[in-house]
């Protein structure tokens, strides 16, 4: 039962940024002609917002924050206080519903653009 909690939260957080994101769009570019693009806009940046969160899940960037930490604090004379090993084991995982539920709300908006677009 929590998880259902869990996913129906994560939902309708990602529908209202998805709906926060196509009011923006709206309000700054009225003068599209057609009404769906702004479903499809939405939907492909809340993909692109999902797959960064996934990339940075699976520790492609890792290594930059670290070297970048690194680079810094070796200009103001402090040392690292973990070696890079320890920082991957320390590193906070995401729970991956979260970017599965961003997934998700984004196939809802470019579903909801397609059929809107079908019906005009």
């Amino acid at each position: 039962m929590r998880d259902k909690r869990k996913i129906l939260k994560l939902l309708l957080i990602d529908i209202v940024i998805g709906s926060i994101v196509f009011g923006l769009i709206y309000l700054y570019s009225p003068d599209w002609k057609y009404f769906f693009d702004y479903f499809y806009v939405s939907a492909a940046i809340l993909f692109t917002f999902g797959w960064m969160v996934f990339v940075a899940n699976e520790g492609v960037f890792d290594l930059f924050i670290y070297g970048v930490q690194q680079f810094f604090k070796g200009i103001v004379g402090k040392r690292m206080k973990m070696t890079y090993p320890e920082y991957i084991q320390d590193r906070n995982i995401i729970d991956r519903m979260t970017y599965i539920m961003l997934w998700t709300t984004s196939l809802l908006f470019a579903l909801t653009g397609l059929i809107i677009q079908l019906t005009i």
